[in-house]
């Protein structure tokens, strides 16, 4: 209803003036005849005041004040009709007339403004609309964008072995999604609106990770949360003044990955044990009888004169260097000093054959040798050192090498450094190599840090620092 009267209101203000105007009159001069067939006491004022009003509604002020004038002219003959010939009243009559006029050109030009405000307004109404509607569409199609992206992380997150936390800047949790809560026995959500102590104060290692994000640290780090491992990647989202915005952390389930690295570490100690141990008991064994053999037939040849016994000699001398070098390399694979005399004597054992070997000086320093129980870190540790040593004759090209074991509060430092030429690391700032990514598993498998940096002149420095306490 109310769009027809709109669309017949638009038809008829495109009409033209004349043809308005021209219907002002159809209705003004029968009105100007019944209006004189009338007592003269009857006043049609207000009739004659709405032709004037429609012609300046649907044509402007134009047709609006030329149908005034016209329809004053016709109520004023009316008058004249009623009145006759008294020039007593002529006057009144006059005055009438000319307030008539003025009435009516007032009351068109009101409505003429205000018909143009109002189509103004409208057409200003309509363009908002169709913007809004405009707006509307857009962010419709924007939220199913949205809803579409947010049910594939859901998704993803629901399936995938993950963790999200996000905190306000107060440190109250708003986000809590993923799988990787599941695991550990959570519902994902259960902790939105606590605060980060009353929500994982039974995760301390998450609790702190959280705490440095929040206060502005980026940083990675292998969290442990519960029985389970994660390795998560802590930001913090910033204001636009740089202050932080609360913090985000994403983590990745890696329990059973480090639990197949762990196996393949251990698998890969047993085969070097049963190597070394094979190379010691057996190759070993057989090249010393074979020496001895070469011994006692050169004593003999020399004895009757046979044969000259330099060439046994060349090979008894050969066969000496291969027994040193097979004896090396089976305590190397299988440290015999590390099972039974522990880790320093195993070091030094490490050192010793390091200078015979490469012709590299290699020194061991330990004024305190500390006790380790534990044969498993014991292990760790040996490997460790045994890998950055390797590491420094492969890639630094070192003229000396030190191995430093000592006890200091409450935390046990091994340190491997050279004079190389110095450790390279990756563009992102991690070390390359499967050696260091080895030294560094080994590291947290035993709850110890590890270091690789750049010596205070040149060379490279490993320092791995276990606590005490584990």
């Amino acid at each position: 209803m109310q769009a027809s009267a709109r669309r017949l209101g638009t038809r008829v203000r495109n009409w033209p003036p004349w043809l308005i105007v021209a219907l002002g009159l159809g209705y003004e001069i029968p009105l100007c005849a019944a209006d004189r067939a009338l007592p003269g006491e009857l006043s049609l004022t207000l009739f004659y005041l709405l032709g004037p009003v429609f012609a300046a509604w649907a044509g402007g002020a134009r047709p609006g004040l030329a149908l005034a004038g016209l329809t004053a002219l016709l109520a004023f003959t009316a008058d004249l009709a009623h009145l006759g010939n008294d020039p007593e009243l002529r006057s009144v009559l006059i005055w009438n007339g000319l307030t008539r006029l003025i009435l009516f050109c007032a009351a068109v030009w009101s409505v003429a403004r205000a018909a143009q405000f109002t189509r103004t307004l409208g057409k200003l109404v309509d363009a908002g609309t169709a913007e809004l509607k405009r707006e509307v569409e857009r962010h419709k199609l924007t939220w199913e964008r949205i809803s579409i992206r947010e049910a594939y992380l859901r998704a993803l997150f629901d399936r995938a072995p993950v963790l999200l936390i996000s905190t306000n800047p107060s440190g109250v949790v708003a986000v809590e999604e993923g799988s990787g809560f599941r695991a550990l026995g959570v519902q994902p959500g259960q902790n939105l609106e606590r605060r980060l102590d009353d929500a994982y104060h039974a995760y301390p290692e998450l609790l702190a990770n959280l705490k440095r994000a929040l206060a502005g640290e980026e940083f990675t780090a292998i969290t442990s949360i519960g029985s389970l491992a994660f390795d998560c990647a802590f930001t913090a989202p910033r204001s636009p003044a740089g202050t932080p915005n609360g913090c985000v952390a994403v983590g990745t389930n890696i329990t059973e990955r480090r639990r197949l690295e762990r196996e393949i570490v251990e698998i890969s100690d047993r085969e070097q044990a049963r190597i070394g141990q094979d190379l010691h008991d057996g190759l070993c064994q057989r090249l010393v009888s074979l020496a001895f053999d070469a011994s006692t037939l050169r004593e003999n040849l020399r004895q009757r004169g046979a044969l000259d016994p330099r060439r046994l000699a060349n090979i008894e001398v050969n066969l000496d260097a291969a027994i040193t070098e097979a004896r090396q390399l089976s305590r190397g694979l299988f440290p015999i000093r590390l099972e039974f005399e522990g880790l320093a004597p195993a070091l030094d054992d490490l050192a010793r054959n390091t200078r015979t070997r490469f012709g590299i000086e290699c020194d061991f320093d330990c004024s305190h040798p500390p006790t380790i129980k534990n044969a498993a870190i014991a292990t760790h540790l040996y490997r460790i050192a045994q890998e950055a040593v390797t590491n420094a004759i492969k890639h630094a090209r070192p003229t000396q090498i030190t191995i430093e074991l000592a006890a200091t509060a409450g935390a046990l430092c091994l340190r491997i450094g050279d004079n190389g030429c110095g450790a390279t690391p990756d563009p992102d700032g991690r070390e390359s190599g499967l050696g260091l990514h080895i030294m560094k598993y080994r590291a947290n498998a035993i709850g110890a840090s590890l270091a690789v940096d750049r010596g205070a002149e040149n060379g490279t420095v490993v320092a791995c620092v276990l606590p005490l306490s584990s």
